[in-house]
């Protein structure tokens, strides 16, 4: 009986541990694509104002290195 008590917490153990590395992969991956969309954005609006993709892409690796 002692025995399955044991396996039973340690089971629980490592269900917590794989649903927080799951959740820490998820958090991973919404801020690599809210990024991503912040830097389209950034670069759509540089180019509408008249500068070039280029350019735009160069200030926007100014602005993540300061990051």
């Amino acid at each position: 009986m002692n025995k399955n008590v044991l396996k039973s917490i340690w089971y629980v153990f490592y269900r917590c541990i794989l649903c927080l590395i799951m959740v820490a992969l998820v958090v991973v991956l919404f801020i690599q694509i809210f990024y991503l969309y912040e830097e389209k954005k950034f670069i759509d609006n540089c180019v509408k104002e008249g500068d070039t993709q280029e350019h735009c892409q160069s200030i926007w690796s100014e602005i993540d290195v300061l990051n």
